[in-house]
């Protein structure tokens, strides 16, 4: 009787998800302990300076899904909000995170789960630094077509970093040795 109690617990969606999220952190503790290169500790790490509760930063490693996508734009948002931003600003700010977390997830990662996408902000008196780093290959941004020449007008894709530079006040692009890409960029609060 007992053996038949224990294996209906067991068969139970509960111990599906306990086990899953076992898995999960098993190979999240094995992949940061055998990475090829060093990482940043996994989950969220938030800092505030002890001169000033203003200065904060993020530091996380999330997967290649486009899950992460949301949840990079997410936890941007929340710092933008804290921070002061506009509405505007803060729509913006997101989509510019969401371009680079896409572009790092699809074409940089290329969905590889082995792979991670490494978020940094950092939160100042009056901008947001972001850097969104992947473990792709890297490329040059000189072999990009242009997207506003004719012959790419119609193309679906190929805008993303146009519209990147267009929704913050700075960025820069480039690879990271010993692969991949990484994407700063800089959004200051307007004042009124």
């Amino acid at each position: 009787m007992r053996r038949k109690q224990w294996r209906r617990q067991l068969e139970g969606p509960k111990t599906a998800a306990v086990a899953c999220r076992a898995l999960t952190f098993l190979w999240g503790v094995f992949y940061f302990k055998h990475a090829p290169r060093k990482r940043c500790t996994p989950g969220v790490i938030l800092m505030e300076d002890e001169q000033s509760s203003a200065a904060k930063t993020l530091d996380i490693l999330l997967d290649s899904t486009l899950e992460s996508v949301d949840s990079a734009e997410t936890l941007v948002l929340k710092l933008g909000r804290e921070l002061g931003f506009s509405e505007d600003d803060l729509h913006d700010l997101g989509m510019a995170v969401r371009e680079a977390m896409v572009n790092a997830v699809v074409h940089g990662n290329r969905y590889n789960l082995n792979k991670k996408v490494h978020l940094f902000v950092a939160k100042e008196t009056d901008r947001l630094n972001v850097r969104i780093t992947d473990e792709g290959e890297g490329f040059e941004r000189t072999g990009l077509p242009d997207p506003l020449a004719e012959e790419n007008l119609l193309r679906q894709s190929g805008r993303g970093l146009l519209l990147i530079q267009a929704f913050v006040d700075e960025f820069h692009m480039g690879r990271v040795p010993p692969l991949g890409t990484e994407v700063r960029m800089v959004k200051c609060r307007k004042t009124k």
